[in-house]
């Protein structure tokens, strides 16, 4: 497995892996803690935030890490510097996830098994606290799940369908 440029591990979030993620999610979970404790963080949460980023880069072990596990170290963290109230509060976060619908496609080769997978990967990635869900491959994998060589009728159809599917999830964005 190939590192990252910024040596940070690959984030484990359900079956998916985040190589690729800045610490806007992070610092968001830490002021919501912080809110739902009643102390404002807005003084503390980019030290904090600085100090899990510099843990990331250069004093993990792992090559990947499963969220949860950096979520819990967070929790310890804000406990040992009196914190106590912040870290009880703070939420299962994770970094935007990109699935990519034309790999889904290709696990699947039929819509049924298709949007049975793609349901259950995005109740999946919510329970591990996806927050931000974005797709890509919409058109390849429209060319897979129809079998179509070329644009048709049918494959119009079907983007219309994996739209309105895609649409009734909230903070999806289609990058197809």
């Amino acid at each position: 497995m190939i590192r990252p440029l910024s040596f940070k591990p690959f984030l484990q979030i359900g079956r998916y892996q985040v190589s690729q993620y800045d610490e806007s999610w992070l610092r968001d979970a830490i002021v919501s803690a912080g809110q739902a404790a009643n102390h404002d963080m807005d003084v503390l949460v980019d030290d904090l935030v600085s100090g899990v980023n510099h843990y990331l880069e250069h004093r993990c072990p792992k090559r990947v890490l499963k969220v949860e596990s950096l979520i819990d170290r967070i929790s310890l963290m804000l406990d040992q510097v009196g914190l106590s109230a912040v870290a009880q509060e703070l939420p299962a976060a994770a970094p935007p996830v990109t699935i990519a619908l034309d790999e889904l496609a290709k696990e699947g080769r039929y819509e049924l098994a298709f949007f049975g997978t793609l349901r259950n990967d995005i109740e999946d990635l919510r329970e591990h606290g996806v927050s931000e869900l974005r797709f890509t491959g919409m058109r390849e994998a429209i060319f897979a799940l129809t079998g179509a060589a070329r644009w048709s009728p049918r494959c119009r159809g079907m983007q219309d369908e994996l739209e309105a599917f895609l649409v009734a999830i909230p903070n999806c964005l289609a990058n197809a």
